[in-house]
């Protein structure tokens, strides 16, 4: 049996690798898509994390045109704001990611994928959905979340076979720099656009408000979409605006 899991190299991924093989026999390949933020530094750690729990297979793909391509240049254009208050980012980095590993599947004939998403938050839907979508045929194993374990457990699963327990959380896209959170924050659609292709577009020129590599500054880590958005409103009896939604980054319609 052949387990595509989709691996960020954090304590629930990891967990899962070595689980997957004594509970179901299985070789579990592992992939890490990078949609933009994450470092070659972080990139190596994570494949060699990958191989000290026992991945048969790791692979790296790199998604990050896809992803300018299939969403954040839409996004943009379209001044696509959850809650009128910032660009929806989180979303559509993570169904990128699903849909990378869910060809990878695919094209290496799995018989199942996995993801180490828990009960709680939006990933688990962002890839259910997709593989569901994609590979109708495959069953998608959720681990973490099917046992409902506690990080403590999972530590303790992994030190009681002598496997590298990672520290801290390492989220599949939850990097201070990817493209979503540099949206979130104002960065000119162009110097996006520039540091995806390596030149200008849409719309062309040579500078933009801050300009340059994305993955050079850093938004707040986690996901943004979990944030309440505040709400505006004018005139008596309406509720006042919420500081993200005054302060909030004007981007261009195009």
């Amino acid at each position: 049996m052949r387990i595509v899991l989709a691996f960020s190299g954090g304590l629930d991924t990891s967990f899962c690798v070595p689980w997957l093989q004594e509970t179901k026999g299985a070789e579990v390949i592992t992939a890490i898509v990078d949609t933009g933020g994450i470092p070659r530094s972080q990139l190596d750690a994570i494949a060699r994390q990958a191989r000290a729990v026992g991945a048969a297979e790791h692979h790296e793909i790199d998604a990050r045109q896809a992803v300018w391509d299939g969403f954040v240049s839409t996004l943009i254009r379209g001044n696509v704001l959850r809650g009128e208050v910032y660009p929806l980012s989180v979303a559509a980095e993570r169904t990128q990611q699903a849909m990378e590993v869910a060809a990878l599947a695919r094209r290496l004939g799995a018989d199942a994928v996995a993801h180490g998403s828990t009960g709680a938050g939006n990933d688990q839907v962002r890839f259910d959905i997709v593989f569901r979508t994609l590979l109708p045929e495959l069953p998608i194993i959720a681990p973490v979340r099917s046992l409902g374990l506690s990080r403590e457990a999972s530590q303790a699963y992994l030190r009681e076979r002598g496997l590298p327990v990672p520290e801290g959380e390492r989220p599949l896209l939850g990097q201070p720099g990817f493209v979503g959170h540099h949206l979130r924050r104002g960065v000119d659609p162009r110097s996006l656009d520039a540091a995806a292709r390596g030149r200008f577009s849409p719309g062309g020129g040579s500078s933009g408000r801050r300009g340059g590599d994305p993955r050079l500054g850093g938004g707040p880590a986690g996901d943004p979409e979990r944030r309440a958005p505040g709400r505006a409103g004018s005139g008596r009896g309406s509720r006042r605006p919420g500081r993200a939604l005054r302060n909030r980054p004007r981007y261009p319609h195009r």
